[in-house]
């Protein structure tokens, strides 16, 4: 009956799809291509990152790349395909990292093992992130991953495993200082000296103007879609009353 419940759910997920298929993997896999064909450091070039967009997909929504750099990074082996197939090939990529984390992650066994990891995958933002080609899925399974890895007190491994979590820091950010506040100093030393190789590798790759491109760009105006998603955006509050809500979620969380 919990299979059947969760088939359904994952059914409907499918089903009711109201955004592009695929919009933030169309810009990822565009900040890719200018990285590839015209240097790192115009990744964050809006202009030349929209026309890129445009030649991918003409029909489909361009949007701004604001991502951190690991993002076009990682879809960068995918420009060589076909837009469609690099597409599935990453949703693929995701759903499988995702649900073997899950499930490797456990602490059930046999059947019951599968069954909790779909019931974490059917809820509709999962399967809403693998329509839009997030990079959150990764970013979950690198937290799962640490999970398990922490568990066992491999706690280096863990760390390591929470680097996914600079595809999209803002989705776990809370993920490592937990553990920090946990007592687990190892796990979140590694964490730190893994951003510390990453952001030393994007300074490499991008030099400082493209650098300074990202952080002008964080500093500007969001997009609507963007915006919406930010505490501001979604209570329609600003300054200090935005800074003590943000202080609350935190505390809550």
């Amino acid at each position: 009956m919990a299979f059947l419940v969760v088939l359904i759910a994952l059914v409907f997920d499918v089903l009711n799809r109201y955004e592009p298929i695929g919009i933030d993997f169309h810009t990822y896999l565009a900040a890719a291509v200018v990285g590839v064909q015209h240097g790192w450091s115009f990744i964050y070039d809006q202009s030349i990152v929209a026309d890129a967009q445009k030649q991918l997909v003409s029909s489909q929504i361009a949007q701004p790349f604001l991502s951190p750099p690991p993002a076009a990074w990682l879809t960068a082996p995918l420009t060589p395909l076909p837009y469609w197939v690099a597409y599935w090939v990453w949703t693929a990529v995701n759903f499988v990292a995702l649900a073997g984390a899950l499930v490797w992650a456990s602490r059930k066994s046999g059947f019951e093992r599968w069954l909790y990891a779909a019931g974490a995958l059917a809820p509709w933002w999962v399967v809403h992130a693998l329509n839009l080609g997030q990079v959150a899925p990764l970013v979950a399974a690198g937290a799962v991953l640490a999970t398990r890895l922490a568990r066992e007190r491999k706690d280096v491994a863990a760390g390591l495993a929470l680097c996914l979590l600079y595809l999209k820091p803002n989705t776990a950010l809370l993920v490592p200082f937990a553990l920090l506040a946990a007592g687990r100093y190892r796990t979140f030393a590694s964490w730190a000296a893994g951003g510390v190789v990453i952001g030393v590798a994007a300074l490499a790759s991008m030099g400082p103007s493209g650098v300074s491109a990202y952080i002008d760009q964080l500093r500007g105006t969001l997009p609507e879609g963007a915006s919406n998603l930010t505490v501001e955006g979604a209570f329609g509050v600003t300054g200090v009353v935005a800074t003590a809500l943000r202080v609350v979620i935190v505390g809550i969380t």
